[in-house]
């Protein structure tokens, strides 16, 4: 029989030190779970391949379980003023991607009464002399391989005239 001795010198048996060992391998996996998990996942919207995370408990990828559509955000224009609405995620993208946007007269999110406007790999959309008649919703739609990765929403409003 073995005799191992504690931090006080005191002699110890084999089976109380493996008792102690995997009390304190139980202590510490126990701890761990509780810390928060580094992922990559940016809030509130989209679908992020980079933010899949590997679960060890369920031996398998979480997926960062945002919605696709993104909350619409409004924007105040001056008349006949330049106004630019870009399509930025705060997550990474793939390099091979097509950005689709749309516009609608009215303030909605309902994807089929939406016009195509535009499409191609550019995520900035221009009206050079904003007026009334530029006023709805527009909606930009990433997609990378066939497949929608984001969906952002810009309603503009106001069309001040700048005091003239």
């Amino acid at each position: 029989m073995d005799i191992l001795f504690d931090a006080h010198n005191h002699p110890l048996l084999d089976t109380v030190y493996d008792e102690r060992l995997l009390t304190a391998a139980d202590n510490f996996i126990a701890a761990a779970f509780k810390l928060p998990r580094a992922s990559g996942c940016f809030p509130p919207c989209g679908f992020q391949a980079s933010g899949h995370v590997y679960n060890c408990i369920t031996c398998q990828y979480d997926s960062c379980e945002f919605p696709l559509v993104c909350p619409v955000k409004n924007i105040t224009v001056m008349e006949n003023n330049r106004t630019q609405t870009r399509c930025d995620v705060p997550f990474p993208l793939p390099y091979e991607m097509e950005v689709v946007w749309f516009a609608e007269e009215i303030r909605t999110q309902q994807v089929d009464q939406f016009e195509e406007v535009t499409v191609g790999i550019d995520r900035l959309y221009s009206i050079p002399s904003a007026g009334l008649r530029h006023q709805g919703t527009y909606q930009c739609e990433i997609y990378s391989d066939q497949r929608s990765l984001v969906r952002l929403y810009y309603h503009l409003i106001g069309f001040c005239t700048g005091g003239r």
